[in-house]
């Protein structure tokens, strides 16, 4: 219960307002004021601290002045063991690099709807969607925790609205058959690790986890379910993107390419590696760099074979639309892939089944010329 405690003071009658908040893990009583002028201004606050405590909903105002900052420290510590250590980085990246310097000293009951719309719009205008997506992600997640603590009511990041993530079919680059042999022709000795992406659809990183062990050639499969990221310059190996296990069928020409790597290895050794034992370095497109130890090859590998430039990962787009074009359908595409639902298949890779809509048409038109040579009308 709340009630009102007249005071005096140097300018006159002061009138308190005292009631106990709900507790906490620290305190099982827990004692709160608020001062006022005018008796009528504490009657009203205490009304509304009455029926938020009636309907819990009463929100600790001392809570809500935590700012943004030490929260986050909060909440990204409360993330640790159940996201990956590569998305913490993501996050926290996406933290330092734009959410800090803006709300970093912000007091979280300060933040409104309109404070946030105003940053993922500015942001949108300079970054991509999937940053700016991230750096909401980082700031609902604050909120949310905040909610749950009881220093806010209700979350400002809600039915904001963000930007989404163009795919545009032309920005999506698929090798043919003969384009990717010369690819991987002029790797020279990663010519296995292109074949094997762009064949088979392995992520880059499940790719540098691959295990002799996990190259089944009885069975004409690759077993995935682990993926190698480096993560603080670090490799840290831990489950798939999706935290599933599959096997992915592979090709003859998979299996020749693979065969030289596994023979008299150990079951635990890496498919691939560098001369030194390591894991093979990302590679990166966006800029000429230098075949420094054989380390950065990709570029060079994309020059020398007049290949569009484009990310390792992409091979993943290859390898779908020679599955596609193959006769594989999209449960099968996405059980090779490794998404999560064909849903996730089928919006990335409608294009590829556009030919499947032709043979519908065509299969539609067969039988109603069947039917019809078949007719007779009614007199």
């Amino acid at each position: 219960m709340a009630y009102i405690r007249p005071e005096k003071r140097k300018y006159g009658t002061a009138y308190v307002v005292w009631w106990e908040a709900p507790p906490d893990a620290k305190h099982k009583v827990r004692k709160r004021n608020k001062t006022f002028r005018r008796r009528k201004d504490a009657k009203a606050f205490m009304g509304e601290i009455e029926a938020s405590l009636a309907k819990g909903t009463y929100v600790d105002v001392t809570a809500g002045e935590a700012r943004l900052g030490d929260l986050f420290a909060q909440w990204i510590t409360g993330k640790r063991g159940t996201v990956t250590d590569g998305y913490i980085n993501d996050l926290t990246a996406s933290w330092r690099t734009h959410v800090e310097p803006r709300f970093a000293y912000w007091k979280i009951n300060e933040l409104r709807h309109s404070d946030i719309q105003a940053f993922v719009s500015e942001l949108a205008v300079v970054r991509s969607a999937s940053i700016v997506n991230r750096c909401l992600d980082v700031l609902r997640g604050i909120c949310d925790m905040a909610v749950m603590d009881g220093r806010i009511a209700k979350n400002p990041c809600e039915k904001i609205k963000k930007p989404r993530r163009t795919t545009r079919k032309e920005e999506r680059r698929y090798l043919t058959i003969a384009q990717l042999y010369r690819l991987a022709d002029a790797s020279g000795r990663w010519r296995p690790l292109v074949l094997t992406l762009g064949l088979t659809g392995l992520r880059c990183g499940e790719a540098r986890a691959l295990q002799v062990k996990d190259v089944d050639f009885k069975k004409h499969r690759l077993r995935v379910y682990k993926a190698t990221r480096r993560v603080n310059r670090e490799w840290v190996t831990k489950d798939t993107k999706t935290h599933a296990r599959r096997d992915v069928p592979m090709p003859a020409c998979v299996e020749d390419v693979l065969r030289p790597l596994c023979e008299d290895r150990a079951p635990n050794d890496l498919v691939f590696v560098r001369d030194d034992g390591k894991p093979f370095d990302e590679q990166t497109a966006s800029r000429k760099v230098k075949n420094v130890e054989g380390k950065y090859w990709w570029f060079c590998a994309l020059t020398t074979s007049s290949t569009p430039i484009m990310t390792m990962h992409e091979l993943r787009h290859t390898a779908a639309s020679i599955a596609i074009s193959a006769g594989a359908n999209v449960l099968l595409v996405q059980r090779m892939l490794g998404h999560e639902n064909p849903a996730m298949t089928l919006k990335v890779y409608a294009d590829l089944f556009d030919e499947d809509m032709n043979q519908v048409r065509d299969v539609i038109d067969a039988n109603v010329h069947d039917a019809l040579t078949t007719f007779t009308p009614q007199p």
